[in-house]
């Protein structure tokens, strides 16, 4: 499905654009935002904890990045690894 897409994206070192590009390609605006969102307030606590921010910066733009796949692929995923699927994962939608 997705795949090929995905191994041919290349990032040009820039998260913040790279995080754009890739999930506005797959028409993930909202993910897009929610993770500049939350990369933000990584930035918050990391300052706060005197921690590295640009690395919770990545953290927050990264977290969500599966979004792309359909919601029943990234189960299979993590079933087939024996990753432990919480209920209200299980639902997502």
């Amino acid at each position: 499905m997705l795949y090929s897409d995905i191994y041919s994206f290349t990032p040009t070192g820039k998260i913040e654009n790279d995080i754009k590009a890739f999930l506005l390609k797959y028409n993930k605006e909202f993910t897009y935002k929610h993770s500049i969102r939350v990369a933000n307030e990584a930035k918050k606590i990391a300052e706060k904890f005197h921690v590295d921010k640009e690395k919770a910066a990545i953290a927050g733009y990264l977290h969500d990045i599966s979004g792309i796949f359909p919601n029943e692929e990234r189960i299979a995923v993590a079933e087939e690894f024996g990753v432990e699927i919480v209920e209200a994962e299980k639902s997502f939608l």
